[in-house]
């Protein structure tokens, strides 16, 4: 099992929410322009996500055995899963909707509906190898996406038994994870950067 997908919940120094409707939805990279944001320090809340699934054994066996979750409540009908403490509910249904390649992200196929991680750098790539290991098929292999831009990232998908798709995803730096250049807000990627990622 690997355990520390699931760890606690990460303390946040300060949590900028900015309103998505003015200027962009995220600061540009060395911008300390902090219009129509606020401030909040404290701890990050856990997220609540429901999600649909046809087999609740296969999908136990995928999000404690393959994800390495750990499981709180359940109901005939449900589980509730801890994932890096945060709560995700499975819930069975008779069918399961249709959101196989609705979308498609950097030239390739993705599922409009999708959740996951982001992880620190190292974990994710600790995270890529140890699924490797165990055999996983991707949904979308791990890669880099938007090279060379602020918004670069290391990322993969994988789906669960029911054909829900998780991505987990990583920045070099934390910082450029809501990043944009100025002036490049509604480019892909973010807009180029000058110096490379060095790992």
């Amino acid at each position: 099992m690997f355990g520390f997908v699931c760890a606690n919940v990460a303390q946040l120094v300060v949590l900028r929410i900015c309103n998505p409707t003015v200027g962009g939805s995220s600061p540009s990279v060395g911008s300390t322009k902090t219009v129509n944001c606020m401030s909040l320090t404290g701890t990050m809340r856990p997220f609540h996500l429901a999600f649909p699934v046809n087999n609740l054994i296969a999908t136990e066996r995928f999000y404690v055995d393959t994800i390495g979750c750990t499981i709180g409540r359940r109901t005939p009908t449900s589980i509730n899963f801890n994932f890096h403490g945060h709560q995700i509910v499975a819930h069975l249904v008779e069918q399961m909707p249709d959101t196989i390649n609705s979308g498609q992200v950097d030239n390739k196929q993705v599922p409009t509906f999708h959740f996951g991680l982001v992880m620190e750098w190292q974990q994710w790539h600790q995270f890529r190898d140890y699924l490797a290991q165990q055999n996983v098929v991707f949904r979308l292999k791990p890669h880099i996406r938007y090279p060379g831009k602020v918004g670069e990232q290391a990322t993969m998908f994988l789906d669960d038994p029911s054909g829900n798709s998780l991505e987990f995803k990583s920045f070099y730096d934390d910082q450029r994870l809501f990043a944009t250049i100025a002036g490049h807000e509604f480019d892909v990627g973010g807009g180029e950067i000058e110096h490379q990622n060095t790992q």
